[in-house]
């Protein structure tokens, strides 16, 4: 799960938004109230056909979304283009590797924060002030360590049952015998295990979990090979991508697709 950012040029919003939702009326129109399996074959297949005959009336594409003013901007980072980020596209995953996460951890603005936003769907940003922005949290992250850290909890769903060392190890003992080729780090009710990427850990810190409800929890602070370069390489791609747009001739184009 997953917070991704998509970017699009919009030539004229009213028009565009316009012809999408005299197509999403028609559709419901057409389909009306009744259970998508209850209609015959026969009339999915002419609805079906009506749709796309409205659709290229408005200039929409086979789903009902605007090709005619809207462009889908992604493009190869000059940078680092071979990155997961691209100019247009940003990707972070909800767990403790996404950059929304490492930036969290470490006091600085994440994405959301550098664009000014409180939540996902359709924006317009300032892009100038996010450009001010980002460079001032790379400023910051250049100057960082490379550590990370994790909170290691107990399982929602059940209360811990391992009393002793001894139980630890037999537990370990049994997921390494089952996960002898797991080259990537993964979690269970058991705990969380990382046979095929283990940690240089560097200090275990007892503490409190407050993400869903108060628990016990252990930090785990660890150093890994790469320190932080991939989220300094993602951040300077935010850049090159506010940079882009903000060379533009008509910047307020731009609109930011942030999903959920």
């Amino acid at each position: 799960m997953g917070l991704d950012v998509y970017l699009y040029r919009i030539t004229d919003y009213k028009k565009s938004k316009a012809n999408e939702k005299i197509y999403e009326d028609y559709s419901d129109q057409l389909w009306g109230d009744r259970k998508y399996e209850d209609i015959p074959e026969d009339d999915k297949l002419a609805i079906r056909n009506k749709l796309d005959i409205r659709a290229k009336e408005l200039g929409l594409g086979s789903y009902g979304e605007d090709i005619t003013y809207k462009e889908k901007i992604e493009l190869p980072s000059d940078l680092h283009p071979d990155h997961n980020f691209r100019i247009g596209y940003f990707r972070s995953s909800y767990n403790g590797s996404g950059i929304n996460r490492i930036l969290e951890n470490r006091g600085l603005s994440d994405l959301f924060e550098i664009f000014g936003l409180e939540d996902a769907g359709e924006v317009l940003p300032d892009y100038e002030q996010a450009l001010i922005n980002v460079k001032e949290v790379l400023a910051e992250l250049r100057q960082d360590k490379g550590y990370h850290v994790e909170c290691v909890s107990g399982n929602i769903f059940r209360e811990p049952t391992v009393t002793s060392q001894a139980e630890a190890l037999r537990i370990f003992e049994n997921e390494l015998s089952t996960h002898l080729d797991s080259s990537n780090a993964y979690s269970n009710i058991n705990g969380e295990f990382y046979m095929g990427q283990p940690l240089n850990v560097v200090a275990l810190i007892p503490g409190i979990d407050n993400t869903l409800g108060k628990r016990n929890c252990t930090y785990v602070v660890y150093k890994s090979e790469n320190g932080i370069a991939y989220y300094i390489q993602a951040l300077e791609i935010v850049q090159e991508t506010i940079e882009f747009i903000l060379a533009h001739e008509n910047p307020q184009e731009f609109y930011m697709y942030w999903s959920a």
